[in-house]
Order: C-alpha cells, then sequence, then structure tokens
C-alpha cells in the first residue's frame, strides 16, 4: 500500500480486554488496553466499549489527533453475536458516515478465533474514533466466542515527526494499524 510516496507499515497489536462493570443504570464498560507487540510504535491504545440492552457502543479513547499522532481511525470492529443480528449501525461522531454490518460466514480475526459478524466503513472518506453504536435485535448476552473473545477492533493512526495539521507523510513516519481484542477479565 502507498501512501504519498511512503510504504505504510501495517502490522497486528493485541489488547486485552479490561472488565470495568460500571454500577449507573445497569452498564457495562471495558477497555481494549495492551498491546503485545511492536506496532503500535509505542502508542498508547485505548479502545472503550460499552454495551447496555440490545445496543453496543465502540470509541477510541488513545490515541487522540494531537502532538505528533493523527489520522486516528476506527476502521473495522467484528462482534460474536450467533443469534442476535444487527439491526443498524451508525457513527455518533461523523454522521455522513456510513457503516455496512455482514454477518454471511464466520470471521477469523488474528489469534481472537471466529467472530460471527463484522462491522465497517462503507468508505474511507472519513476517519472516525466513535462511538459507533452498534443496535442488535435482543439484548447483549454473554459475548464470547469459544475462545473467550467476543469483540474486535482495528485501528489506525500516523505517528510523525510534525504535527497532525501537516498533510504529507514525511521521511520517517510511521502508520500503524493495531487489531484490538482480549478476554474478559474476571
Amino acid at each position: 500500500m502507498e501512501l504519498v510516496g511512503m510504504k505504510a507499515i501495517c502490522g497486528i497489536g493485541i489488547l486485552v480486554f479490561m472488565l470495568i462493570a460500571m454500577g449507573t443504570a445497569g452498564a457495562t464498560t471495558f477497555y481494549l488496553t495492551e498491546v503485545n507487540d511492536d506496532y503500535s510504535y509505542g502508542v498508547n491504545i485505548t479502545v472503550k466499549v460499552d454495551y447496555e440492552g440490545n445496543i453496543i457502543r465502540v470509541e477510541v479513547i488513545e490515541p487522540k489527533n494531537e502532538g505528533n499522532i493523527s489520522n486516528v481511525d476506527l476502521k473495522q470492529i467484528w462482534i460474536f453475536n450467533p443469534d442476535n443480528p444487527v439491526q443498524k449501525v451508525s457513527d455518533k461522531s461523523v454522521a455522513r458516515n456510513k457503516w455496512e454490518f455482514s454477518s454471511l460466514k464466520p470471521y477469523n480475526v488474528a489469534n481472537f478465533g471466529i467472530f460471527t459478524t463484522s462491522i465497517y466503513q462503507k468508505n474511507h472518506k472519513y476517519k472516525t474514533t466513535g462511538p459507533i453504536e452498534i443496535k442488535l435485535q435482543n439484548n447483549v448476552g454473554s459475548p464470547e466466542n469459544p475462545d473467550g473473545y467476543g469483540i474486535a477492533a482495528h485501528v489506525s493512526f500516523k505517528k510523525g515527526s510534525e504535527p497532525p495539521s501537516t498533510i504529507l507523510i514525511k521521511k520517517g513516519d510511521k502508520t500503524g494499524e493495531v487489531d484490538c481484542s482480549g478476554k474478559v477479565a474476571g
């Protein structure tokens, strides 16, 4: 893949779920936070996932588009939701950003096992950190596949020597792409 004359450096990172139950209105929130390989380029990754009733929200908390980080984008989400079809997906930060979903075949994502639904941006014209709201037909149950994973996300970003307002990717800039998931703790 070519980005303004520079080859993108891509990789897969693994984040571990850390389940933190919130006591308000029955909502459950957890964070994807731990990267165990070199493709995050030392950038902290935090993806917030919460669900209540039949709604799942996914949002990139870190990295932020500031300093030498830009182009943060939540590109794709996979969920394990057998017998609970997705009804609608919307981007609460970029209303014009259209998302698609497919449940036609199981998706094997990195080392996280099988997921039943892929949710992805229809066109990558708009960068987003979310929250992406996923409405299921029924309430969210125990969202874990047989390997113990319930959700995975694909996050990309640019780490460079120039501030995010710079359009061109300069020599030495790196583009990271990280697949995030993990087992629910506790």
